[in-house]
């Protein structure tokens, strides 16, 4: 199992390099390429995702959970790094980064491999709700760095996400299903979902003139990521557990796998947007997805399998 999850993140790692690769060797404009993963390619995946899951008991609760954490760290990052970040822009970006993971590409297939299908469905509840911050709060954030926050506040509303999980919560109450919208459409999508989102980091990584690691984001980013996100999974299971007798033994392993996510793939999409630094972003993303190659599998291996 540990290596069937090797092997299916390690295709993660090509998509990138091939990013880098045509960043260097072609003219690519990354912040068109960021529009397309933003506005199109986004949308159409969670409105297919979320239609498709049924929201009771457990999956109604779950999306709450995750929020109310990823609020808390984000947060907690952006007031703490006000102090020792030199720049009035980078805090904003930890804020978005702690808040959210990379829960989709890298952890869905994952989820796949070592849970039945009904718990997979539980897993990207689980998620929803931090795709809910992402495209709020997640957005409001990354907007603060060039913006006033009326305008960050405007951002919110222009981005299409949102909407696309509204439509895809009405379609899964009302378990309706758009008929050209099938799964071989939805396949397409997830796979451009996947490739482009890979991709813009090794675009961001080649935008740079010289690689540097900015070590108090990154150091600060991959402890709330390898850390704080796993205590808080622990919390959540130690409190049903002798307590609030809730969520049951189905729901353990899914938000645990869900706090071991690296950092999300789409800030570099976001930091490219937004002129937030993209190659810090890209830089701090990837060194997070290459310390994940051997943290994931450990943890399963020790507290899921």
């Amino acid at each position: 199992m540990v290596l069937e999850i090797i092997s299916g993140i390690l295709p993660l790692y090509l998509i990138i390099g091939i990013g880098y690769a045509s960043g260097k060797l072609f003219e690519i404009d990354t912040k068109s390429i960021a529009t397309i993963t933003v506005f199109v390619v986004s949308p159409i995946v969670f409105i297919l995702s979320i239609s498709k899951i049924s929201f009771s008991g457990i999956a109604v609760i779950a999306p709450f959970i995750t929020l109310f954490f990823a609020l808390c760290f984000s947060f907690l990052v952006l007031n703490i790094t006000k102090l020792y970040m030199k720049d009035g822009k980078t805090p904003y970006l930890s804020a978005l980064m702690s808040g959210t993971g990379n829960w989709g590409y890298l952890g869905i297939p994952i989820a796949f491999t070592i849970f039945d299908q009904s718990v997979v469905g539980l897993y990207i509840a689980i998620g929803v709700g931090m795709q809910i911050f992402e495209n709020s709060l997640g957005i409001y954030f990354i907007s603060r760095g060039n913006s006033s926050p009326i305008q960050s506040l405007k951002n919110i509303f222009r981005y299409p996400v949102l909407y696309a999980m509204v439509i895809g919560f009405v379609l899964s109450y009302f378990e309706y299903t758009i008929p050209v919208l099938n799964d071989q459409f939805f396949d397409f999508f997830k796979g451009a979902y996947t490739v482009l989102g890979m991709m813009i980091i090794g675009l961001g990584l080649a935008d740079m003139h010289r690689f540097r690691i900015d070590i108090p984001f990154t150091f600060t980013v991959l402890i709330v990521q390898f850390v704080l996100w796993p205590l808080a999974a622990f919390l959540i299971i130690w409190l049903d557990k002798n307590f609030l007798h809730f969520f049951g033994e189905s729901f353990y392993g899914p938000i645990l796998l869900f706090s071991l996510m690296p950092m999300a793939a789409n800030n570099a999409a976001f930091a490219a947007k937004f002129d937030m630094f993209p190659g810090k972003a890209s830089v701090g993303i990837l060194a997070s997805t290459l310390f994940a190659i051997i943290y994931i599998p450990c943890m399963i291996y020790i507290f899921i399998s």
